[in-house]
């Protein structure tokens, strides 16, 4: 048997378990942290083993012409990377870097071998959308049988106990990240109504939207749901649906007065009261202390302004100020600063907080060059999450970082021309 024919015959086995990885990676990013670090695993050892084995690991008629792209969107690495020497909790460091670690392969797959994905973000998006519809049964069917047992009405699955974080977290999954992976789904539904191509009827197509959607709100992640109002707002006047914008604008206001009218509704204390920043905290309702916290990590880069505390070097500094706010809350689960850019800015400094601006910047770029509205969408929801959530130092959120590049590079021309 001659060299070549055994690199041929090792390379189709290697391929096929990397396309079929890279799905079960998707499908499972709604439903455990576990199987998708497993499936994302196994894509990046196989894909890196198929291309070295065809000799395609390095390009290097294309690696020096697009170096600056790789290193600008993998920032979140570098960073870490860089921040592990000089921080004042190496250990915290050294798990941060195994943490974000497959980051760096996937921008670099994404940058340099882009070509391969091109057939297969479609078919990797109905994936994400199984695994959305999957997590959406499970959460409510745990939620059922837990009411079953407890004898109460069905009608108790949509009110507080059985919503928010105790839906999302009986499989183990934190609200904000499933809400934003649901997001990623709805807005890809969206575009197939539109995908001449497709092979899935309307009507199945309506009901995975209106199941997704009800999913989404039953979360009350008010950032996910803000996406979901905003963007569907902007494309149905764009698209001058206005049959579609009077319903939209008619169930919205209806709701609203609804819930602000309730005396005793979960659904205003969420949605309205809930959002009281601007207001003290009395005893008959909880101030949100985000703009504190923010304030606490802000305090961080003030003592370190240049390059911060280094990588894990910041939650040392920003639990001693939650101890002064008397933030016992933020102290006692060592929260992070929910907000990507401060926790950038208090780890790292100004060079961190420069180099998130400049990777962000190249990001929209990017989306922006590809012309297309989904990805607009995507990245318009990445963005915005990432003012209430530090998604990059969050394993789900370095897992849907890759895959979003992954999605801006690889957007061929077929789907371009579609949109």
């Amino acid at each position: 048997m001659t060299e070549t024919t055994l690199q041929i015959k090792m390379s189709s086995p290697l391929q096929q378990i990397s396309k079929w990885s890279f799905y079960f990676m998707l499908a499972t990013f709604p439903l455990s942290l576990f199987l998708n670090n497993l499936f994302a695993t196994v894509f990046l050892i196989a894909f890196g083993f198929y291309l070295l084995l065809n000799q395609k690991l390095i390009l290097t008629k294309t690696f020096k012409k697009k170096l600056h792209l790789f290193l600008i969107l993998s920032v979140p690495f570098l960073l870490t990377l860089l921040g592990s020497i000089y921080s004042s909790n190496p250990s915290g460091a050294l798990k941060m870097i195994g943490k974000i670690a497959p980051l760096l392969f996937f921008v670099y797959y994404a940058v340099y071998h882009n070509t391969w994905f091109s057939d297969k973000i479609k078919p990797a998006f109905w994936f994400l959308v199984f695994g959305c519809l999957l997590s959406a049964g499970l959460s409510w069917g745990l939620s059922l049988v837990e009411i079953f047992k407890l004898k109460l009405p069905i009608s108790v699955l949509f009110t507080q106990e059985f919503a928010y974080h105790n839906l999302a977290e009986k499989l183990g999954v934190h609200t904000p990240y499933l809400a934003l992976f649901i997001n990623a789904a709805l807005g890809f539904i969206v575009y197939s109504f539109y995908d001449k191509q497709s092979k899935i009827s309307k009507p199945f197509l309506w009901f995975i939207f209106i199941v997704l959607t009800i999913f989404l709100f039953n979360l009350m992640a008010r950032n996910a749901i803000f996406c979901y109002l905003f963007f569907g707002f902007i494309f149905l006047v764009k698209s001058k649906n206005y049959l579609l914008l009077l319903s939209f604008f008619v169930v919205i206001s209806a709701l609203t007065i609804y819930i602000y009218n309730t005396e005793k509704n979960f659904l205003r204390d969420r949605f309205i009261y809930g959002i009281n920043i601007f207001e003290e905290e009395t005893i008959f309702s909880k101030k949100d202390n985000r703009f504190s916290r923010w304030q606490a990590s802000v305090e961080v880069f003030k003592q370190f302004p240049i390059l911060g505390p280094g990588t894990a070097g910041a939650e040392e500094f920003r639990k001693e100020q939650y101890l002064i706010n008397l933030d016992s809350e933020a102290y006692n689960e060592g929260y992070n600063a929910h907000n990507q850019f401060v926790e950038y800015l208090s780890t790292y400094g100004f060079v961190g907080a420069i180099l998130f601006i400049l990777m962000v910047f190249y990001l929209i770029k990017s989306t922006f060059r590809q012309h297309s509205v989904l990805l607009m969408y995507l990245c318009g929801c990445f963005l915005i999450a990432m003012i209430t959530e530090s998604i990059l130092v969050r394993s789900w959120g370095v897992m849907y970082y890759g895959f979003l590049i992954v999605c801006i590079l690889s957007w061929n021309i077929k789907f371009q021309n579609l949109e």
